[in-house]
């Protein structure tokens, strides 16, 4: 199978669970959230973005040196916010994700809000499938993930 076939046919299952059907979703594209839901969202989710970096870390320790590996660490800078090569450093995204939870009213210090059941069960779950399960299935659970977040941003943009 080509690699556009596989990423075809693999995009057709992704979409039978796209996020964008999801309620929650639906009601922030329709503008009918308060600013009270997206700051709560934004306090709940923002704990996932920042787990990020860890889940890509606990999966390249365990790739052999090579193309994978740097593949993955350079989406794990980018994630934490990286240096270009003029030098200026672009912003993690858990610190961006703050601004918008402080945009919606919240205050910076998030360390000790306690996450969602739903929110520690996805940490759980990229923290197990990054850690655990094999480079294939970790891959495959981040394509799933991050496939979708160009969309789903979009969507959120103009839903505000």
């Amino acid at each position: 199978m080509m690699n556009q076939e596989f990423f075809e046919q693999l995009d057709a299952r992704i979409a039978k669970y796209d996020l964008l059907c999801h309620p929650f979703y639906k009601a922030w594209t329709a503008g009918e959230l308060t600013r009270d839901d997206l700051r709560e969202y934004a306090l709940d989710y923002y704990h996932h973005v920042a787990a990020f970096p860890l889940y890509l870390a606990a999966l390249a320790i365990r790739l052999e040196e090579g193309e994978l590996r740097r593949a993955v660490l350079a989406n794990m800078c980018e994630e934490n916010g990286s240096t270009d090569t003029s030098g200026i450093a672009d912003r993690s995204h858990a610190k961006l994700w703050l601004d918008f939870a402080e945009g919606m009213g919240a205050t910076r210090d998030v360390g000790n809000q306690e996450p969602l059941a739903e929110i520690k069960d996805l940490i759980a779950f990229f923290s197990q499938v990054a850690g655990d399960r094999t480079p294939e299935e970790a891959l495959a659970a981040f394509y799933v993930y991050e496939s979708q977040v160009p969309r789903v941003a979009a969507e959120k943009a103009r839903g505000l």
